[in-house]
């Protein structure tokens, strides 16, 4: 056993836990750490520089399809007793088994409501696919609303089940609607 009354330092930032002024937080590549805990990169910046902060899974064995790569969770206290209740969650679980060739990984986020009942709301897979939990919202590109735009990928779209129908409107007239997977543009009476 080791215990630490005072702060601890190693090679002055590696690892810096309880500095004198900055009481129960810890540094990394920081003597003042600012955060419970915070990751300084002291490199020049540039578009491959930045703190970072990995979750591995690494049991010896290669990664098998749907296995969960790390999660972050966010969670608070539902009672004065301080029982945690998780109120999202982002993980990573690989959509293939793992070899030299193939490393597919979607990221799944969650949501709770009512009594800790979690529930996936969109995944991002490894094909460039979002799948949304439950009903999209479009803004409608009014002044108090941001717009949706596609940046010039030609192969990006919004599908829709067959059995689903959804109607696209500007200014709050229909414009397009789509009913059996079939898309058609609403004509004027």
């Amino acid at each position: 056993d080791l215990t630490v009354t005072d702060s601890l330092v190693v090679d002055t930032t590696t690892l810096v836990v309880n500095a004198s002024g900055y009481t129960d937080k810890v540094g990394i590549g920081t003597a003042t750490p600012g955060a419970q805990l915070d990751i300084h990169d002291t490199t020049t910046s540039s578009a491959n520089t930045v703190g970072k902060l990995r979750l591995s899974a690494n049991d010896g064995a290669t990664m098998g399809d749907s296995h969960r790569l790390g999660v972050v969770e966010f969670s608070g206290a539902e009672d004065s007793s301080g029982t945690q209740v998780v109120g999202a969650r982002i993980e990573a679980l690989t959509d293939a088994a793992w070899t030299n060739a193939e490393n597919g990984c979607a990221l799944y986020f969650y949501t709770t409501d009512g009594n800790a009942s979690e529930s996936n709301v969109l995944k991002l897979d490894s094909n460039k696919k979002a799948t949304f939990g439950g009903v999209l919202s479009i803004p409608d590109g009014s002044a108090s609303a941001p717009a949706l735009t596609n940046t010039g990928d030609t192969n990006c779209g919004l599908y829709f089940s067959a059995a689903d129908t959804l109607a696209f409107t500007a200014g709050g007239v229909a414009q397009f609607t789509m009913a059996d997977g079939v898309l058609a543009p609403v004509t004027d009476s």
